[in-house]
Order: structure tokens, then sequence, then C-alpha cells
């Protein structure tokens, strides 16, 4: 299932219509990433003039010494954390940009099954990125509590990280189609197909110059697994 899809979704790089749309996500990708980037920094420098102005006062040791050792790694954990935090979040807020377009080229294609697909309004696609976002972050924050533990830190995270992605893509382009019932039904069905699609995505999406067109990557596979489902 999982293959087929990939191979289909490989496919509609020779699609014309496709192929317009690559511009758009490479765009658009950069412009969220640089945000979200710029966001944190700021968020990052605010903690950095706190700990800053209140640290000598709250804790006096007649040594800044300690003082700088923090600044220096708070700074390089915090970068740290903004990359790998920025990428699946600007992917989740870019997920309904595509939906419609590359659906609907998936949905014109020879083989498709799926003729009478519906555009998703304005609001069912803002409600569903905030959802997916939402539990994102409420699980980066669980994250957290795994840092002392090697390799666990580290799997466990890019899992469940991958399994949200693939999920949001998936919703919106099998809300087209069905309703969320069906999709529930499908999900839970579908769960494993779901998450070795996150993996692909998550993959495409830590690789250089390929992130930048992630978005329509995963757009494309999401309809491509409807498809198959």
């Amino acid at each position: 299932m999982i293959f087929t899809a990939f191979l289909r979704t490989l496919a509609l790089f020779s699609h014309r219509k496709f192929n317009a749309l690559i511009w758009y996500s490479i765009g658009s990708t950069i412009a969220v990433l640089i945000l979200l980037f710029y966001g944190l920094q700021l968020g990052l420098h605010a903690l950095i003039q706190f700990i800053e102005h209140y640290g000598n006062s709250w804790f006096a040791v007649g040594n800044e010494s300690w003082l700088h050792t923090a600044i220096l790694f708070i700074s390089t954990s915090g970068l740290l954390v903004a990359l790998a935090f920025i990428m699946p979040t600007t992917l989740m807020i870019l997920a309904g940009f595509f939906t419609d377009r590359v659906s609907e080229i998936v949905e014109q294609q020879p083989n498709s099954i799926l003729r009478d697909a519906k555009p998703l309004n304005y609001s069912i696609l803002i409600k569903i990125t905030l959802k997916f976002i939402g539990i994102y972050i409420l699980f980066s924050a669980l994250f957290m509590l795994l840092m002392p533990f090697p390799i666990i830190n580290i799997v466990v995270p890019f899992m469940i990280t991958s399994f949200i992605m693939a999920q949001e893509y998936f919703s919106f382009a099998a809300l087209r189609v069905m309703d969320q019932h069906q999709l529930n039904i499908l999900t839970k069905r579908h769960k494993w197909a779901l998450l070795t699609a996150g993996v692909i995505i998550h993959i495409i999406a830590l690789t250089p110059v390929l992130n930048v067109i992630t978005p329509l990557i995963a757009t494309g596979l999401a309809a491509n697994l409807v498809q198959e489902s």
C-alpha cells in the first residue's frame, strides 16, 4: 500500500500542474521557516536577557562564570531544539495550503477511483491545523522528560512526530471524500501505513534541498494513500 502510494507520488513530478506548484512550495516553506526561526530567536533572546538581568541578584555567588556558562548552554540547546521543532511545525502549518490542488491532480489521474471529492472550507483547514499543532506542542513538552535517556530521546519523538504529521496530511486528503467518522475508522485500520508514511515524510523533511518541497510530497503521498485505502 505505502510503496505503491509513494511510487505514484513520485510519478506526479511528470505532471505539469504538479510541477507548477514546486516554486510555490519552496517559497512558502522558506517563508514560514524564516518566520518561525525568527520568532524562536526572539523568545530565546528574551530568556537570555531575563537570566542576565535577574541571575546575579537571585543567585549571587561572587563569580559570573556560572551565569555565562548557563547562557551558553541555553543558547546552544535552544538552537538545537528550535531546529528540531521548526520543520515539523512548518509542515503542519503548510499542510492545508496544498491539499486541494494536489488532491485534485491525484483524483484526475486515469486510475483514480475518487471522482466526487469536495474542497475543504477554510474553517475546517484551520481547525485541523491548530488541532495537530496543539498535539505536537503538547508532545514536544513531554519529550523533554526523555532527555536523560539516550537513543530513546531521539527515536520516540521522531516516531510520534512522524505519525502526527502523516495523520494531519491524511486527514486533509481524506475529508475531501468522507466524513470524520469514516476517517477515524480508516486511520485506525491503516495506522502502520500512516506511521511509515510519516517516517518517509520526516526523513525527507530533514534532507537539505528536498525539505523545501516536503509539503508537496507529503500532500501527494497522503492523497495517494486515500486512493489506496
